[in-house]
């Protein structure tokens, strides 16, 4: 849990993501390019959906340890 923790403060200081506000506009830039509206740097992509996963599997192991 501390190294998912660690990993996602390394991308979110790479993403620039320190309020809600930055996840929201980062997020609304993502939308964009893939609707083909703006361009995106395909690593800032990749790092969103790294970020994303952790996230996601960060909240899955605490409610798996919160059920015990």
């Amino acid at each position: 849990m501390v190294a998912l923790t660690d990993i996602r403060l390394i991308l979110g200081e790479r993403l620039d993501l320190r309020t809600d506000e930055d996840s929201e506009r980062l997020r609304a830039q993502l939308e964009a390019s893939l609707s083909g509206e703006a361009e995106m740097d395909p690593a800032k992509a990749q790092q969103m959906a790294y970020y994303d996963f952790l996230s996601w599997l960060q909240e899955s192991l605490t409610m798996a340890l919160m059920q015990r």
